[in-house]
């Protein structure tokens, strides 16, 4: 699940392969392995960051990848339960010997919290986040801050929370390994509903709209869709929803290299329903995978993808001069497509690329109406121009329907060496049915050349 690259020479310094400490066998820890260091890097300055790595008091450091919205921040508690998350359905990354554990916590357990945080007026650097250590008191869950630099540089004045820093420093942060660690989504971050369910159905499902979460709903009898209810039509496309019927509670979701999966306290007998961001993952594929093996299942009713009144259509061999015209008309550079919801506008586009030959000696109109003429009460139709090599054709996925967007399924293996001169043309028309609103914006999945 992992890609862990371990440092040479890492496992005859500090590891080692003994289970975890407790209070019998190391005097001065807790009972129980608790969470006592955080190295926790964040920044919001172009894309949102929050990750880095904690170490526990039987030795096991954990890596973790908390995709939040900018500007939001997590309260201690929150952080912590997302820690207990990660350690109960990730393994560590590495192990410390117990001996520099024992070392570690000691200096930690005797930092004052509250000594003066001295910031450095020179140092700082603009965009650069927030780099911090800290301890974390396993008695009353409190976090201290020891160091921070990033966009300003500073520590806690009292000696042990800085020799806990360098001893952290010297004996384990620059051994650790590169690594990858899941994103954790909590009822904090996103919609989650756990509710008792007395159904003859199970499974797990993949719900690519709130439409297909109501059918779903009425299947198996329960009222997995009340969290609809608090939503807005705009609101519903901005989710996809992963579904268990019969389960354990959820109280978090994984999303890991192999997938997405379902965190869970005990328990029986309870449906689990997320709503998950649907910009926050890919979902064109036909298969989602779960991250603890197999996949969640999809369901027909209600897809747009298995609707016979969904119409897909391409050509090839058109002009690549007059195609780069059309794109700086309708603003339809790279991989952006044209959404048309009217015959206004579909006569508008047709005269364009009329009017700059894109079509040699006949009419684009042509290949848009081989499959019937628009009916733009019943439809909306999505148009895509693009580069092509005349040997190459399109590979059709799923079309897929956000709350301002439409992702048209069409990849298009480029040739970035096409020496051809041609363009192609992909296009769907989408039964208004499936959209609620009067424009989208339109994109285009491209294969990039590296994926042929």
């Amino acid at each position: 699940m992992k890609k862990i690259l371990l440092a040479i020479g890492m496992m005859s310094l500090m590891l080692t392969s003994c289970g975890k400490i407790t209070g019998n066998d190391s005097e001065g820890l807790p009972q129980t392995a608790e969470i006592f260091l955080i190295d926790r890097y964040k920044n919001s300055a172009w894309v949102y960051q929050d990750k880095g790595i904690f170490i526990d008091t039987s030795g096991a450091v954990y890596a973790f990848d908390f995709e939040r919205s900018p500007h939001h921040i997590i309260p201690d508690e929150q952080l912590l339960l997302k820690f207990d998350i990660v350690r109960d359905n990730t393994e560590p990354i590495m192990t410390i010997d117990s001996d520099t554990i024992i070392k570690l916590y000691s200096l930690g357990a005797q930092i004052d919290p509250e000594s003066e945080f001295e910031i450095d007026p020179k140092g700082g650097a603009t965009d650069a986040g927030s780099h911090t250590v800290s301890f974390c008191n396993p008695d009353t869950g409190s976090i201290t801050v020891c160091t921070v630099d990033g966009d300003s540089c500073g520590e806690l004045s009292d000696s042990f929370a800085q020799k806990f820093v360098k001893s952290y420093n010297k004996k384990i942060k620059r051994f650790t390994p590169e690594f990858t660690a899941p994103l954790v989504y909590t009822v904090y971050d996103i919609p989650l509903n756990t509710v008792e369910c007395n159904t003859e159905m199970n499974g797990m499902y993949f719900l690519s709209s709130a439409k297909q979460l109501r059918i779903l709903a009425r299947q198996c009898g329960v009222s997995i869709d009340d969290m609809l209810d608090d939503y807005k039509d705009y609101e519903q496309e901005r989710y996809v929803y992963f579904v268990e019927l019969n389960a354990a509670p959820a109280n978090a979701v994984l999303r890991t290299d192999d997938g997405y999966k379902l965190s869970h306290t005990e328990g029986a007998g309870f449906c689990n329903v997320v709503a998950f961001p649907r910009s926050s993952g890919d979902f064109i594929s036909d298969s989602i995978p779960c991250a603890d093996g197999g996949e969640w299942q999809r369901i027909k009713d209600g897809d747009l993808n298995f609707d016979p009144d969904f119409i897909t259509g391409e050509a090839y061999g058109f002009s690549e001069t007059a195609m780069h015209a059309v794109w700086k008309e309708f603003n339809m550079h790279g991989f952006m497509g044209l959404y048309i919801p009217d015959s206004t506008k579909y006569e508008e586009f047709i005269k364009s690329c009329d009017s700059h030959n894109l079509v040699e000696n006949g009419s684009i109109r042509s290949a848009l109406e081989e499959k019937g003429v628009p009916d733009f009460s019943k439809y909306s139709l999505c148009v895509k121009l693009d580069g092509h090599s005349v040997n190459t054709k399109y590979e059709w996925q799923r079309t897929d329907i956000g709350d301002s967007d439409i992702v048209m399924g069409c990849s298009i293996p480029l040739n970035w060496d096409n020496t051809e001169g041609e363009c192609s043309l992909a296009y769907v028309l989408i039964p208004k049915t499936y959209l609620s609103r009067d424009s989208y914006f339109v994109r285009c999945l491209n294969k990039s050349k590296d994926e042929q």
